[in-house]
């Protein structure tokens, strides 16, 4: 079975850090590394992959936030998804370009 390209809205928010633009920093060199289509914007990144890929990059997200001590933060998560189609990023804005 062939995995399908979803779209994945990722907003990280640390609640009680001076240094939140540190971590939200790592978290996108860490999105980065995966080296999937990638859009930064000021209120999220946006991930082009796999659903299984998307979960798996979540977790180290939540790991990554894990070694800041005494930090609260959210994760908040959207996923666009078709059954049997993939989700593009060119799909939705190639003809806003």
């Amino acid at each position: 079975m062939t995995q399908k390209l979803v779209n994945i809205g990722i907003q990280l928010i640390p609640l009680n850090n001076d240094s939140n633009y540190e971590l939200i920093d790592h978290a996108i060199l860490l999105i980065k590394k995966h080296n999937f289509k990638t859009v930064v914007t000021p209120f999220e990144t946006v991930v082009e992959c796999t659903y299984e890929n998307g979960m798996i990059l979540l977790k180290e997200i939540n790991e990554l936030c894990s070694t800041y001590t005494e930090l609260t933060w959210l994760l908040n998560i959207r996923i666009h998804s078709k059954a049997g189609f993939d989700v593009t990023m060119e799909s939705k804005t190639q003809k806003h370009l």
